[in-house]
């Protein structure tokens, strides 16, 4: 009923635009899905100009909201709410919200909703594993001996407030490694790429191919 409200109450400013008014701190939206795109109509559809690549890896997808408490929510792209799992609170050491809490200690955020996919980590050789059938990433602990969880953030669409979905993605970006300014190694990772060539494109997909 709360969130009823509030929907109703958006939807008297005109300014306001659907997807806009669908985000709201602690509350479950489905986040934007990637779409099949041949590859020789990429750079057609981003009208020949730089454009920026995200990997999609084989993890869970995961919308991380944190209030200025250091209280968490976590969401999954089906709206689940995965919080018991990766941790309401970032005080709790052997959650994830504790990893998450602390990369963003170091910047003046106070509300945000991360976009990203959490995946296992190699702690052994350092290097992200495919998810397969039996990785259970949720409850994968900090005890475990070979792998941990790990966030790879897509993007940035709260912050303070304020939804983002409406600034380019180069101000998001920008905004992301103003709040997570370095990668916490097997952790925390921020990985989007800006191209500029059909060549660079290919030479992407050979990379993660091998």
């Amino acid at each position: 009923m709360h969130f009823v409200l509030q929907v109703c109450q958006s939807l008297r400013d005109p300014e306001k635009r659907i997807h806009e008014i669908e985000i709201n701190l602690f509350t479950p939206f489905k986040p934007m899905l990637a779409e099949n795109v041949p590859m020789n109509e990429i750079e057609a559809r981003m009208g020949h100009k730089p454009f920026y690549v995200e990997v999609k890896y084989d993890g869970e997808r995961m919308l991380a909201h944190r209030n200025s408490k250091g209280e968490f929510k976590f969401f999954s792209r089906n709206m689940k709410d995965f919080t018991d799992d990766f941790g309401s609170h970032g005080h709790f050491k052997d959650k994830f919200s504790y990893h998450l809490n602390k990369a963003l200690a170091a910047s003046k955020v106070q509300n945000v909703i991360l976009d990203g996919e959490i995946c296992p980590y190699n702690k052994i050789t350092n290097s992200l594993t495919q998810k397969g059938e039996q990785m259970d990433i949720r409850h994968l602990k900090d005890d475990h001996p070979v792998y941990q969880q790990c966030l790879y953030i897509y993007d940035i669409l709260y912050l303070n407030g304020r939804v983002l979905t409406n600034l380019p993605m180069n101000q998001r970006v920008a905004m992301i490694r103003e709040i997570v300014p370095k990668d916490f190694e097997g952790k925390i990772t921020i990985k989007i790429m800006t191209l500029d060539f059909s060549a660079e494109i290919q030479m992407i997909l050979i990379r993660y191919k091998t």
